[in-house]
C-alpha cells in the first residue's frame, strides 16, 4: 500500500535521528514528527501552487524523502550507538511492563477501531472531511466557493496530513489513525517533558499513562477532531523550550518555532491557549537567566521563535486574507462568534466555573442533577445568564453531562487530580521542593485555563477544547503525586513495626505509581471500548446511558458513516442510488449548515467505483465569487429545507423528502430515470397485491420498492368516490431470522419496526399513474415482513410474507 511510505519515511527519520544525531528513542521520535510535518506543510504549499496534489506528484515527493533518509541512515548511521539505545528503551519497559503494557493494549484498541470506522463525527461529515475531498478535487488547497465557509479558513494542519493518506490509499480508510499518532504521540512527550524536569523514569511513566488515559482524548483518539494534534504540538513546544533553556542551540530554536507554528496550524483554540503558555515558559526562562546580554538575547529569540510561526502559516495566512481581509479569516458576525463580546472579572469567574462542571457528570442523573443545583446555588443563576458569553444552549438546560461522546465526555478523575496537583505545586513549592520549570509549567496551564475561559464563549461541547490542557497537565499532576508518595516512603520507613506488616506496607508503598496508574486505566476502559459513534462493543456499563449503536463490526462501513444521524442514512442511499443511476460526470451541492455533506463521496466510491465532480452551488457568502461565473450542473443534491433559490425554470425536483433533495435539469436526461425504475421492478419479486399498493422486493439490492398505483385520482373519480390518503403512512415490522440482532427494546417484541410515510421515501418521479417509494432491509438476515397501511382509525391493508430461503 502506497500509505505506508510516508509512514516508512518517519520510521527511518526516527533511527536515523538516534544513529546519527545519538538521541534517545522518545527525543528522535518528536524529532522525526517534526521533520515529518515540515516536509508535509511545504509539499502541499508547494504543489498546491500548480494544482499538482495529485498521486504522482505525491508518490514522487514522499518516495524521495524516503529514499534520501535511508541513503542518509545507511551511510552515516551508528548501529552499535542505536542498538544501545534500542536496548536502554527495553529495560526501562521491563522496569514498568504492567503500566507500558496497558498503554499499549489501549492504543492498540484504539487502533483498531481507527481502522475499521470510518470518520464519522458530525464535524467530520459537515466539513472537516468534505474539505479534504474538495482539496483532492481540485489539486490544490486553495479556498473554493462554499455554503459552509469553517471549511476554509479553519486552521488546516491535520486536514493536509488526512489528504495524503487519502490520496495515496485511495479512501479514507486511515483518516482516524492521524489523530491516534497524536495520541500516542501525546503520551511519549508527557514521558518526556517529565524526562527533562529531571524526574525518574517511574515518574516519566506514569505521566505517559495519565496523558493517554485521558476519556476525551480516548474517544478523539479514533477521529478526525483536531484537539489532540494541538495537544501534541503545545507539548512538543514545552519540550523544545526547555531543552533550548538548558542546552540551546540553533536547531533547539528552529523547532521551538516549528513546533509553536505547527500548534496555530492545527486548531483556531490555540490562539487562546498556546500563547500564555509559551510567554509564561519564555519569560521563566528569561527570569532564571543571570546575564544582561544572555536575557536580551533571550528576548529577541523569542521574536524568532514566532516569525519562524507565522511562516509556517504564512499560505493559510494569505489564502484567508485574499477573501476576507484578514489572516483568520472572518471576523464578524455570523461567521465568528466564538470569542466573548464582553470581557470582566464576572464573566472570567463564571466561564471558569461553568467549564469545569463539564468535567463533574458521573453516570447517576440524580447527583448530575444535584451537583448542577449546588452550583446554582453556590454561585447564583447569574452565572448562566450573561449576554455574549454563552453559545448555544446553557448549563442550566442541559444539566452536568456525562457521556461517551467525543463532544460532551468529561474527563472527572483528571479534573479532580489536576484540581488538586496544580495548586498544590504553586502553593507548596518552597515545602516540597518543587523544581521552578516545574512551577513554571504549572502556572502556564493555569494561565492557559484563565485565558480561554476569559476569551472563549462557553458552550456544551466545550470539553473537547480543553484537550491540550489536560495534556499539558498530565507530568505537573505525575510530579506531584510522586512527591507525595515518596514523603510517604520516608513516614512508612521511620515508623516500627511488626516484621509482616513492615513487609505489606513496603509492598504497598512500593506499588503505590502503580496502583495510580492502574486506576487511571481502569476507568479509561469505557471511553476505549465504548465510543458513542464508534463502539468496539456496545456493553450498557453504565445503566442510565445506555448505547444504542452497534458494534462496528455489526455494520457496513457505508452505514457507519451515518452512526451519528442514523435517520439520513435512508434518504442519503437513496438519493445516491437515484444519481448513480444517471451515472452523472457532474454534480453540484446545495448545503446548509449542521447538514451531512462527506458521505456522497464515499457513498459515489461505492456506487460508481468513481467520484462525479462536485460543484456547491447556490452560495451567497464571500467565497462565491471564487468561481468567477455561474455554475448549472445536470444533477443538483440539496440537504436544505427550502429550495427557493434554486427550483426554477432550469431545475425540477425529481426526488425529494424531508432531508434530502434532487433536482434535474429541464433538458437532457430525464426520460431515462422512469426506464431505469422500470427496469428494477422487472427484476423484482412482487410479494403484495392490496387495494391501492403492490409490494416488490429486490434480493440483490436487498430492499422493498412499494409501488402506489394511483398517485392522483383517476379521470372521473373524486376524493369521495376514491378516498386516497394524501400522506401515506405505511407499517413495516422485519422479522429477523436471529432475535439477538435486534436491539433490546425490539427483542421483546420479535420483530424491528421500520415505519415510514410514503411521501418521505418516494424517488420523486412517476410510472404513468403509479409513483414508487422505495425502503432499506436491515443487513442482518430477514425471514419475513409484515407491512400494510394506517390511518387514525385503523389499518386499510395489511400483509405477511415469509421469505423462501
Amino acid at each position: 500500500m502506497l500509505v505506508l511510505i510516508p509512514v516508512t519515511f518517519f520510521g527511518t527519520l526516527v533511527f536515523a535521528f538516534v544513529g546519527i544525531g545519538r538521541h534517545g528513542l522518545r527525543q528522535s521520535c518528536v524529532y522525526a514528527a517534526t521533520t515529518y510535518t515540515l516536509c508535509l506543510v511545504f509539499a502541499t504549499e508547494m504543489f498546491s501552487i500548480s494544482n499538482l496534489i495529485r498521486l504522482e506528484p505525491l508518490l514522487v515527493f514522499w518516495a524521495g524523502c524516503t529514499v534520501l533518509s535511508v541513503f542518509s541512515l545507511s551511510r552515516y548511521g551508528d548501529w552499535g550507538a542505536t542498538r544501545q539505545t534500542l536496548q536502554r528503551a527495553w529495560i526501562v519497559c521491563r522496569t514498568s511492563s504492567f503500566e507500558l503494557g496497558a498503554v499499549v493494549a489501549i492504543l492498540a484498541t484504539i487502533l483498531l477501531i481507527a481502522v475499521v470506522a470510518p470518520p464519522n463525527n458530525w464535524e467530520s461529515m459537515v466539513g472537516r472531511m468534505t474539505r479534504v475531498v474538495m482539496w483532492m478535487q481540485q489539486g490544490s488547497v486553495a479556498h473554493y466557493p462554499t455554503q459552509s465557509v469553517t471549511e476554509l479558513y479553519y486552521p488546516p494542519l491535520s486536514g493536509w496530513n488526512i489528504l495524503h493518506f487519502q490520496i495515496l490509499s485511495g479512501g479514507d480508510r486511515f483518516a482516524n489513525t492521524v489523530h491516534w499518532v497524536a495520541l500516542a504521540g501525546c503520551g511519549v512527550l508527557s514521558s518526556l517533558i517529565a524526562k527533562e524536569l529531571k524526574q525518574p523514569v517511574p515518574v516519566q511513566v506514569l505521566a505517559g499513562v495519565i496523558a493517554v488515559t485521558l476519556p476525551m482524548g480516548l474517544v478523539q483518539g479514533s477521529s478526525t477532531q483536531d484537539n489532540l494534534p494541538v495537544a501534541f504540538w503545545l507539548l512538543g513546544f514545552v519540550v523544545f523550550t526547555l531543552q533550548y533553556f538548558q542546552r540551546p542551540t540553533s536547531v533547539g530554536l528552529m523547532c521551538c518555532g516549528l513546533a509553536f507554528g505547527f500548534t496555530l496550524l492545527s486548531k483556531g483554540t490555540a490562539y487562546a491557549i498556546a500563547p500564555p503558555v509559551a510567554a509564561t515558559l519564555w519569560l521563566c526562562g528569561v527570569v532564571r537567566t543571570t546575564r544582561y546580554r544572555r536575557r536580551a538575547k533571550l528576548v529577541s529569540t523569542g521574536v524568532g521563535v514566532v516569525l519562524v510561526a507565522l511562516v509556517v502559516n504564512g499560505g493559510h495566512y494569505a489564502r484567508n486574507w485574499d477573501l476576507w481581509g484578514h489572516p483568520l479569516g472572518p471576523i464578524e458576525k455570523p461567521f465568528h462568534s466564538h470569542v466573548n463580546e464582553r470581557m470582566s472579572v464576572f464573566v472570567l469567574m463564571a466561564n471558569l466555573v461553568r467549564n469545569a462542571a463539564l468535567h463533574w457528570g458521573v453516570p447517576n442523573e440524580t447527583l448530575n442533577a444535584l451537583t448542577l443545583d449546588t452550583v446554582l446555588r453556590v454561585f447564583g443563576e447569574t452565572i448562566d445568564d450573561i449576554p455574549g458569553s454563552t453559545l448555544g444552549k446553557a448549563l442550566s438546560e442541559i444539566g452536568i453531562p456525562f457521556s461517551l461522546s467525543e463532544y460532551h465526555t468529561g474527563n472527572f478523575l483528571h479534573f479532580w487530580f489536576l484540581a488538586a496537583s496544580l495548586p498544590g505545586i504553586l502553593l507548596l513549592r518552597r515545602r516540597c521542593r518543587f523544581d521552578p520549570w516545574t512551577v513554571a509549567l504549572a502556572l502556564s496551564v493555569v494561565l492557559g485555563i484563565l485565558a480561554f475561559c476569559g476569551i472563549s464563549q462557553w458552550q456544551q461541547w466545550n470539553s473537547r477544547y480543553h484537550t491540550p490542557l489536560f495534556m499539558l497537565g498530565a507530568p505537573c499532576g505525575a510530579i506531584f503525586v510522586a512527591r507525595l508518595l515518596s514523603r510517604g516512603d520516608v513516614r512508612e520507613k521511620a515508623r516500627p513495626s511488626a516484621s509482616s506488616v513492615r513487609s505489606l506496607m513496603h509492598f504497598i508503598v512500593g506499588r503505590r505509581r502503580s496502583m495510580v496508574a492502574g486506576t487511571f486505566v481502569v476507568m479509561s476502559v469505557p471511553w476505549v471500548i465504548s465510543n458513542d459513534v464508534r463502539p468496539l462493543y456496545p456493553v450498557n456499563i453504565w445503566r442510565t446511558y445506555p448505547s444504542s449503536t452497534p458494534s462496528i463490526f455489526a455494520r457496513t462501513r457505508t452505514h457507519m458513516y451515518f452512526n451519528s444521524n442514523t435517520d439520513a442514512w435512508p434518504a442519503y442511499i437513496q438519493a445516491i442510488d437515484f444519481l448513480a443511476a444517471q451515472n452523472p460526470k457532474e454534480i453540484g451541492f446545495y448545503s446548509t449548515f449542521r447538514k451531512y455533506s462527506y458521505p456522497i463521496w464515499p457513498l459515489f466510491e461505492d456506487r460508481l467505483n468513481r467520484i462525479p465532480r462536485v460543484e456547491y452551488v447556490g452560495v451567497q457568502n464571500p467565497s462565491w465569487k471564487l468561481r468567477g461565473g455561474s455554475h448549472a450542473p445536470p444533477f443538483i443534491f440539496s440537504t436544505a429545507g427550502s429550495l427557493s433559490t434554486l427550483a426554477g425554470k432550469a431545475y425540477r425536483v425529481v426526488l425529494e423528502n424531508p432531508l434530502v433533495t434532487v433536482l434535474t435539469m429541464e433538458a437532457g436526461g430525464v426520460n431515462e430515470i422512469p426506464e431505469k425504475w422500470s427496469r428494477t421492478l422487472a427484476e423484482s419479486e412482487q410479494l403484495v397485491i392490496r387495494f391501492d399498493f403492490d409490494v416488490y422486493f429486490h434480493r440483490n439490492e436487498n430492499r422493498l420498492v412499494y409501488v402506489k398505483r394511483r398517485c392522483q385520482p383517476a379521470a372521473g373519480l373524486s376524493a369521495q368516490t376514491h378516498p386516497v390518503p394524501a400522506k401515506p403512512r405505511i407499517f413495516l415490522h422485519v422479522i429477523p431470522t436471529d432475535k439477538d440482532d435486534l436491539s433490546n427494546h425490539r427483542k421483546q417484541y420479535g420483530f424491528d419496526n421500520l415505519d415510514f410515510y410514503f411521501n418521505d421515501y418516494r424517488l420523486g418521479i412517476q410510472l404513468g399513474e403509479r409513483c414508487l417509494a422505495v425502503r432499506d432491509l436491515p443487513a442482518y438476515a430477514v425471514v419475513g415482513i409484515r407491512t400494510g397501511e394506517y390511518t387514525d382509525e385503523g389499518r386499510l391493508w395489511e400483509a405477511e410474507v415469509i421469505f423462501d430461503e
